[in-house]
Parts: C-alpha cells; structure tokens; sequence
C-alpha cells in the first residue's frame, strides 16, 4: 500500500534538539492508520547525551505506545556506553526492556555495537535475555 512520510526538526535551545516524524495511510497487514515519534536529544555535558523518544501508531488491526530512554556516555572517540529503557504497550498488555552495550568505532564509517537485552512483561509472563551484537558500515 502506499502511505505518507515527512518530519520536521528543531533546534529548541543550545544542546536540546526535538524531532517529529508521522506516518499515515497503509500500514500493510496492520490497515490503514497512522503513527508518529517523537524524540527530544540532550546534551548534558561533553560526555553524556540523553533521549528521550515517544512512539504511537494506530491501525485497524494494531494500536501501541511506546516510550524510550537512551542514555550514552563517550568514553572517547572510539568507544560509547549506552543503555535504554523502554516501556511499550499493545493492545493493552504492557511490554518492558532493558538495554546496555557499547558502540565501538574502529574507524570512521564502522560502527559495531554488542549488548545486553532484558525483555519482561508481568501480564503475559515474559521474562528473558539476549545477547547481540550488529555492525553498521556507512559509505
């Protein structure tokens, strides 16, 4: 199906960025709908940043709300630590993650990035954890 896409960002203060994007229209086998994020990026000194991200997306078949908290410290040029915290909910059951690993950059267009995930959810007796890790080459 087609659907819609576009966003807008601003420079709210010296070292607070907020970001919103939406979707609307087909969703596939979710229906039509629509969904849109929110991100608000800080920094809160020269080595730690934190963001805060609010997702929504409804459809015919599939409504949910999500929130995420990242917190990064730069250890140095070539290596981050992060975690995230994230609640979501869909169609009414609540789902909870915890996150920490690190981004490592060995050079300028490679990122890899191993961690550690704890995904739980009290109602629907979810309760497990996950190693992975992921490489990212931009070019």
């Amino acid at each position: 199906g087609s659907s819609f896409l576009g966003g807008a960002a601003a420079q709210v203060a010296e070292d607070v960025k907020v970001t919103y994007i939406a979707t609307a229209g087909n969703f596939g086998w979710r229906g039509d709908g629509y969904s849109h994020s929110i991100v608000v990026d800080t920094t809160l000194t020269d080595k730690l940043n934190y963001v805060l991200q609010s997702d929504v997306v409804r459809a015919d078949v599939f409504d949910t709300v999500g929130v995420n908290n990242y917190l990064f410290y730069t250890i140095n040029d070539q290596l981050k630590a992060g975690t995230r915290a994230e609640w979501w909910k869909a169609d009414g059951a609540s789902f909870y993650a915890v996150t920490y690993g690190v981004n490592i950059t060995p050079m300028e267009n490679v990122v890899v990035r191993p961690e550690v995930r704890h995904d739980w959810s009290p109602g629907n007796a979810t309760d497990s954890d996950t190693f992975g890790i992921d490489a990212i080459f931009s070019f």
